[in-house]
């Protein structure tokens, strides 16, 4: 399952059950997710987990395309680390 979920409302946006995620799939859910809340090029900062699927460069190029802002999730993001470091005093 694939999903696209609004960070400030926890409301899932879109999704798709898919046997797999891929390039294709996850612009599919993207895609899906911005007719259904009508979002306008700069608008949207897309967080994404650290998969293949969302992190290709086709798929952020569709991003692109559409005036998204990509921003990687999780450890491998230097500015993800960089804030969750600031209330354990290091």
């Amino acid at each position: 399952m694939n999903a696209a979920i609004d960070c400030c409302t926890r409301e899932i946006v879109s999704w798709s059950l898919e046997l797999r995620c891929r390039t294709d799939e996850a612009i599919k859910l993207v895609d899906s997710a911005v007719a259904a809340r009508g979002i306008e090029p700069g608008w949207l900062t897309l967080g994404t987990d650290n998969g293949s699927a969302f992190t290709s460069r086709a798929f952020r190029a569709h991003l692109g395309e559409l005036g998204i802002t990509h921003r990687r999730g999780g450890y491998r993001d230097p500015r993800a680390r960089r804030s969750s470091n600031r209330g354990s005093g290091s």
